[in-house]
């Protein structure tokens, strides 16, 4: 979700996006408790952009299964 709201060109429609429920496979809208503003307040390009940043570490780490020079073994 996050990074479909950031390749949004305009802030308005980022702004919006930011304020919508997620949506379940029917694409009926979820609690209010699945946007982005419940969790981390309200739009801002600069909040935006840190959380995506931060979502895409996240990812490299668990896609690469390294994190600086350590190479991680991870467990489910």
């Amino acid at each position: 979700m996050i990074h479909t709201i950031a390749a949004e060109d305009k802030k308005w429609k980022r702004g919006y996006l930011w304020n919508q429920p997620g949506a379940d496979k029917d694409g009926k809208k979820l609690s209010e408790k699945t946007s982005p503003a419940y969790w981390f307040g309200p739009y801002e390009d600069y909040r935006l952009y840190a959380i995506k940043q931060a979502l895409d570490k996240v990812w490299n780490i668990f896609t690469s299964n390294k994190t600086g020079g350590l190479t991680l073994k991870l467990r489910c």
